[in-house]
This record gives structure tokens, sequence and C-alpha cells, in this order.
């Protein structure tokens, strides 16, 4: 059974993303497809899947869900000092040690290999053991808001329900003159 949960936008690409995670999962039970991996790959705006364990979707098969609304960083800052959220920065580690938000915890949702940048095949498992509360509030931010959207889609099926996407991720958050850290 597929369950579709549209975030205000209702934007198309999450249903398209679904429904590869839908046939993803059909494969991957069919022995199609590499076990135990994600292969995920950004779609103009939402997160495409493509191997996904079974185990990570859902008891109802695929759970995909963009239960989560987005944020302008002036906002996330006000979030965290203010609510308790907590930061999580999906950017790489090379990039999250340049510089990130005040108390941020980095889970990579992207890998930079020689090849260039291949998705995070344990990304959920790392993320739930970095945030094991899958109720809690967290911000989700990246460099510019693209992969953050990536993993707030990953995150919102793996069962997260308290997310922020931080729109215009940590460069904005730079521009807006917020204040920083360095690893």
């Amino acid at each position: 059974m597929l369950r579709l949960v549209l975030a205000s936008t209702g934007r198309v690409a999450t249903r398209r993303a679904c429904s590869q995670a839908q046939r993803a999962l059909a494969a991957s039970a069919a022995g199609q497809t590499r076990s135990g991996g994600l292969a995920a790959a950004a779609a103009p705006q939402r997160a495409a899947f493509s191997g996904t364990p079974a185990g990570q979707l859902g008891a109802s098969g695929v759970a995909c869900a963009a239960a989560y609304g987005n944020v302008d960083v002036k906002g996330a800052s006000n979030l965290m000092q203010g609510e308790g959220y907590a930061y999580a920065d999906v950017r790489t580690s090379e990039e999250f040690g340049g510089g990130h938000a005040p108390g941020a915890r980095n889970v990579p949702v992207m890998l930079k290999g020689p090849a260039g940048m291949s998705p995070n095949p344990e990304f959920v498992q790392q993320f739930e053991k970095a945030f094991p509360d899958k109720a809690a509030p967290i911000v989700v931010g990246c460099l510019s808001g693209k992969r953050s959207l990536m993993a707030a889609d990953l995150l919102s099926a793996a069962g997260y329900s308290n997310l922020k996407n931080v729109e215009g991720g940590y460069q904005a958050w730079t521009v807006a003159g917020l204040p920083v850290e360095t690893a």
C-alpha cells in the first residue's frame, strides 16, 4: 500500500519520488536491485528513491511522506533559540568543517568520492543514531537547500515527524549574518 502525504506545496515531484520508491521496493523484493543500499538521486526539487530497503520504508511498504515545512534561515535560527530545534547539517564532512550553524550535527546525505557526489547508503541509519527521537524538532540544512530537501524526504519516509527544511541553506545563513562555528 502506498501512503503519500504532500507538503503544503503539493509538488508533483513528490508523487514521482513515491512512484519510484514503490517500483524500487518491488524490484528489490524480486531480487532485481542490490540489497542493503540506498541509491537516491535528487529530482529537480525532491528526492527520488531507488533501491531503498523495505525496512527503511515502514511496515506498510513504501511510506513516502513530505510531511515537513520549509523555513528561512532567520526562522530556523529562531526555532533553534526559542523552541529547542536541533540543526541537522546534511552537507559533506568537509563542507561542515568549513563552518556550520552553532550546535549543528553533521550527517551527510551525499558523499564526495572520486567520481563526484553520490548518495550516502547509510544516511538514514546514521541519522537515527544522531537523532534517535523521531518526534524531536529538527531543522535540516545543507549548502543551498537542495540536499536538505532530499534528506527531509528520506527522513519523513523513515518516520521523522517534526522536520523543517532550511531554505537557502548555509549560503543564506552566512549572507544573513547569522553566527557560525567551525569544527
